[in-house]
């Protein structure tokens, strides 16, 4: 299977690297969504760049622009985060439906908020969009899935906050440690291990093409993740509470999502991840800084 990868240097593409690296049949070539001097592709340099591997199976869209620190960066960053987010991943998607090339496109979960029984399916409508009240971020994220509608060999990955036991910036786990207050709300989240090999799974699979949610199944709370962080990482750590969801979105000034998904798409398809309270649990126990 001969893949390019766009994105091998992010959180989430570096462990895609990882994986595919070791798997025998794959021919893995990389690719930055920019260029050496920080500019966008236009969309015949993209073709040009594309056809220079060859014939390629599969394309996998790791990139994206979700601000230096936190997504609240790309509310002072919208033309970046719109060219990276919105019109890449579009030009991609084209470039792959004229070459018959699968795309493998990275999303994410926070197109939801609320609950709902059983967790958000990929089938319900999305409830954040340019449409209603949203971050810059999601908003962004929803105008790709839309742009891939008529791109017919595709998965469109949605993940939600990922960690592994591994500290770094980008793990959920680690930006919960370095907060004082939290705020009480379960989510969905991804173990970045876990959902890489869940992806790949899909293309080996050969799983009906789509939109998964590649979320460890079930839902955890703050402060649950807060009573595993002093059980196994810092004792000492005193966390504090929000009264409510409305008091954080006043200090962050954007609209936060805080959501369970419904992720049985994936499990009937035969790709299974552990539940979120086991996977979260063992990563503490495992933890690493």
């Amino acid at each position: 299977m001969k893949i390019l990868l766009f994105g091998s240097k992010g959180y989430i593409g570096s462990e895609f690297m990882n994986q595919l690296s070791r798997i025998h049949d794959v021919q893995l070539s990389t690719a930055s969504s920019r260029k050496s001097d920080g500019s966008y592709y236009t969309y015949k340099e993209l073709e040009s760049l594309i056809d220079g591997f060859g014939k390629l199976d599969v394309i996998i869209n790791c990139s994206a622009y979700i601000g230096v620190n936190s997504v609240v960066d790309c509310e002072k960053a919208k033309d970046t985060t719109i060219l990276a987010n919105v019109i890449f991943p579009t030009m991609l998607g084209q470039i792959c439906k004229d070459r018959d090339i699968i795309l493998g496109h990275l999303s994410s979960g926070c197109v939801f908020n609320g609950y709902t029984i059983g967790g958000y399916k990929e089938d319900d409508e999305v409830g954040l969009s340019f449409r209603t009240n949203c971050s810059f971020y999601t908003g962004t994220k929803v105008m790709a899935e839309d742009s891939l509608i008529n791109v017919d060999k595709k998965y469109i990955w949605r993940i939600r906050l990922p960690f592994d036991c591994f500290s770094n910036p980008r793990n959920y786990l680690t930006k919960l440690m370095k907060f004082d207050r939290l705020i009480v709300a379960e989510n969905s989240l991804s173990n970045r291990i876990e959902l890489v090999t869940a992806c790949i799974h899909c293309l080996y699979d050969k799983v009906p093409f789509g939109t998964y949610h590649v979320t460890n199944p079930g839902g955890i709370r703050t402060d649950e993740i807060a009573v595993l962080i002093r059980k196994y990482v810092d004792k000492n750590k005193d966390f504090q509470y929000f009264e409510s969801t409305e008091e954080l979105d006043k200090l962050t000034k954007i609209p936060r999502s805080n959501t369970v998904l419904n992720s049985e798409k994936l499990s009937k398809a035969g790709i299974y991840m552990s539940p979120i309270q086991a996977s979260v649990e063992y990563a503490l126990k495992s933890w690493v800084e």
